[in-house]
């Protein structure tokens, strides 16, 4: 294991070790004093530098393959927080280094509402340590010139598939910043992006059936009154709730379609929670997510509400889509309107409300969705 390597993995493991115990165990803190160590043990002349990258975690200028475990989760970690890059003086004592660690165990939005981890650190005194945001560092969201959110998300979600479809793990931070390009427009392009879901011509096994999955669940919990940060957790589960069909045969695939389930014995939802299985706390979500999507329709009732809300989705813009029109099994409308009178799976009757009211508030606006033959 390199020095880098193992940088990469005392931090992540003493992270772990405050999550799971708390911050005022005794394996908590000596885990944090271990990792104070090893920054001397292993050689740092000045400071131990981590980077947050759109492709890698970058740890003393050296690039980490992803499918190191410790590499994916600490970056995909730092990446949750709003974390770009993270310097640790070697002179930094070892408080300092306990605090940064606990620090970095709250969840999201805890750290955030403390102002990020820049902030946080300095509201507790430490010195020796350093941390920038990617708006602080002036990181490009990832989206290309010209390129609205929804063709990002479209795009984003295409090359995560396609990397898992090569044996790469699933690039979560990456599909965060998309959502979060979603979440930040839902209100001010709001008719752009119902113009977009209106366009049904894709075909579900399509990266735009997870962005219109992703889309239809962001409005509908947004009108649950869900603030930006939850949008996001649940709109990055709605994002990769089929990222296990990547790793499938393409006939094994084909058989796995909603037109044609679900079935129980269906292997997509958990192969896809196994690709996202690295993940932990809040930021499970996405995994439970692609294990429990289809459940709601084979009528199991131990299933989160984000789960049932991304089923909803998910079943909506699957069944109505298609990339001519005989292929559609019924129209948005008229799909929704046999929900509502009590076809169709059993969704949460106020999801089912809700999503069809939205429809319908869009439509009267002008927006034509097309039409099922």
């Amino acid at each position: 294991m390199t020095p880098s390597s193992e940088i990469a993995q005392v931090l992540f493991a003493a992270v772990q070790q405050f999550r799971h115990y708390g911050a005022t165990h005794p394996a908590a803190r000596q885990a944090g004093r271990q990792f104070h160590r090893s920054i001397e043990a292993l050689g740092v002349r000045r400071a131990v530098d981590i980077e947050v990258t759109d492709r890698t975690l970058m740890v003393q200028s050296v690039p980490l393959t992803l499918q190191d475990p410790q590499a994916a989760q600490l970056r995909a970690h730092l990446a949750a927080r709003r974390v770009q890059r993270l310097t640790i003086e070697r002179e930094a004592g070892e408080e300092a280094v306990v605090t940064l660690i606990r620090l970095l165990a709250l969840e999201p939005e805890e750290l955030i509402a403390e102002g990020g981890l820049a902030d946080a650190l300095q509201s507790a005194g430490v010195s020796g340590i350093t941390a920038e945001s990617p708006e602080a560092a002036g990181a490009p969201r990832p989206s290309a010139e010209g390129e609205n959110v929804f063709a990002t998300a479209v795009r984003v979600l295409h090359e995560i598939s396609s990397a898992v479809e090569h044996g790469s793990p699933a690039d979560v931070p990456r599909a965060r910043l998309a959502v979060e390009g979603l979440v930040a427009t839902l209100d001010m392009a709001r008719p752009q992006l119902w113009g977009d879901l209106a366009n049904r011509s894709h075909d579900e096994l399509d990266p735009q059936h997870g962005a219109n999955t992703c889309l239809l669940t962001l409005f509908v919990a947004q009108a649950l009154g869900l603030d930006a940060q939850h949008l996001t957790d649940v709109g990055v589960a709605a994002l990769l709730h089929d990222i296990g069909l990547a790793v499938l045969p393409w006939e094994q695939r084909m058989a796995e379609r909603t037109v044609r389930g679900p079935l129980s014995q269906w292997r997509h939802p958990a192969e896809g929670a196994f690709v996202l299985r690295h993940l932990g706390g809040r930021e499970s979500l996405p995994m439970i997510v692609a294990a429990e999507h289809h459940l709601p329709a084979l009528k199991d009732p131990s299933v989160l509400p984000q789960a049932r809300l991304v089923a909803l989705a998910d079943y909506t813009d699957a069944l109505s889509c298609g990339r001519v029109p005989a292929m559609r099994h019924a129209s948005l409308g008229g799909l929704l309107s046999e929900l509502l009178s009590g076809g169709g799976p059993a969704f949460d009757a106020v999801h089912v409300r809700v999503l069809a009211s939205l429809v319908a508030d869009a439509a009267a606006s002008g927006v034509e969705f097309s039409s099922a033959p």
